[in-house]
């Protein structure tokens, strides 16, 4: 959102002044934010707004990778599985179906085993596409 107003924004001390407010919010950091498409979006409006505003401050902000961001780490298939509300529990209530459907839409074409799994939408477009092509 922040990048689409930059690129409207008329005023270029309002455009250098975000451009640095993101600079130091994620850049300068110990370690930065590991979200790639948050990283990208903000490099991308430091970028903006060094072609837009002719500053030697904007042009001395470095942001360019490699980044010290530490990997989250990934839950294990039994740890996600303990989420999962078993249908046929008397404690069942009809708001658990929200979560299960948004864990079966996480399923990825192969299970960590190696096991098929069946795609769920969010697993075959968002989690697939990482590791393809």
């Amino acid at each position: 959102m922040a990048f689409g107003c930059i690129v409207s924004e008329e005023q270029t001390e309002e455009v250098k002044k975000l451009a640095i407010y993101i600079y130091y919010t994620f850049f300068e950091e110990e370690h930065i934010y590991p979200n790639m498409l948050i990283r990208d979006y903000a490099k991308s409006i430091i970028e903006y707004a060094k072609c837009k505003v002719p500053s030697d401050e904007l042009i001395s902000l470095d942001i360019q990778p490699p980044y010290d961001s530490e990997m989250l780490e990934v839950p294990t298939d039994d740890e996600i599985n303990k989420y999962k509300y078993d249908y046929n529990s008397p404690d069942f209530k009809d708001y658990y179906w929200s979560q299960n459907a948004i864990l079966s839409s996480m399923r990825v074409e192969y299970n960590r085993k190696g096991e098929p799994g069946g795609y769920g939408d969010f697993g075959r477009y968002t989690f697939q596409s990482y590791f393809s092509n």
